[in-house]
């Protein structure tokens, strides 16, 4: 903990091929109409994207995006790196991730990317998360105990 108090100071299964198909189809009439939404990714698309890449492997993001009507080869890559690959680590952090995410954060300052690769299981953005969540948290319990301690001195003046 001293180290954190220092710093803080087109593959488908047939299962669900007409749910596509019906969803494309929706798609299709937006963009014919000239709306542009933004969409969340469904189970279907999440099964799609699984299937890309087990056959292809993590890789030509582009054409894996002509496999859905509104998604870019980006957003397929952010989807699986940061949600659906099997690596991610999606449990609880334990104390010893943080004082690990505060120490690289020394040595490599916002480089998260870096950070990530000394960090198994972890993506950046979880990093990231992680790192600002706890300086929040950090930030609001010395807060609380300032708050506290001048309320102790007030009263014993009080006296």
């Amino acid at each position: 903990m001293d180290v954190i108090n220092s710093l803080t100071n087109k593959i488908v299964n047939n299962n669900n091929i007409t749910g596509i198909k019906r969803n494309i189809n929706c798609i299709i009439k937006q963009k014919k109409q000239g709306k542009r939404r933004r969409s969340f990714w469904t189970h279907g698309e999440d099964e799609i994207l699984i299937n890309w890449v087990k056959r292809w492997g993590p890789v030509k993001w582009q054409k894996a995006s002509k496999l859905f009507v509104n998604k870019t080869g980006a957003q397929c890559r952010n989807r699986w790196c940061d949600v659906l690959d099997p690596k991610i680590k999606k449990g609880p952090w334990t104390y010893e991730d943080d004082e690990q995410v505060f120490n690289l954060y020394k040595k490599f300052g916002k480089s998260w990317s870096k950070i990530a690769q000394h960090m198994n299981g972890r993506t950046e953005n979880q990093i990231k998360n992680r790192f600002y969540s706890t300086i929040r948290k950090i930030s609001k319990e010395l807060k609380e105990k300032e708050l506290e301690q001048q309320e102790n001195e007030a009263k014993g003046e009080e006296k």
